[in-house]
């Protein structure tokens, strides 16, 4: 880590913190299903986007989840790749929030992913 990181205030190992109206920050989410028969550890492999609507959904420190379009990373989606890039600055307390990438299937399912925290400094 540079001297200069250590001035402005990073300490690792967060020195890619998102602050508060950071405006910009591109979010990355990649969906994984467990695949079957069960494994210790599990064997994960990545959701197929192609068949309905990637969303990412943020959940706020005081639990309000805001939910934003997924922008499948390298189309047709079968990766399980996904972003949103903030334009507006959502990210307004600082906190623990959480993410998780969701699939709306056309058949009317919905395939959720686990919530995995974060942290957002002033």
């Amino acid at each position: 880590m540079s001297t200069q990181q250590e001035e402005v205030g990073f300490q690792p190992p967060f020195f890619d913190i998102i602050r508060v109206g950071n405006v910009g920050t591109q979010i990355n989410v990649e969906l994984k299903k467990a695949v079957e028969p069960a494994t210790d550890p599990p064997t994960l492999e990545a959701v197929n986007l192609s068949n309905g609507e990637a969303q990412i959904d943020l959940r706020k420190p005081n639990g309000t989840i805001i939910e934003l379009p997924g922008i499948k990373t390298n189309p047709p989606g079968v990766d399980g790749k996904m972003h949103y890039i903030d334009t507006d600055g959502i990210f307004t307390v600082r906190g623990r929030w959480a993410i998780r990438g969701v699939l709306n299937m056309s058949n009317g399912n919905i395939f959720k992913g686990s919530w995995c925290g974060f942290p957002v400094d002033e």
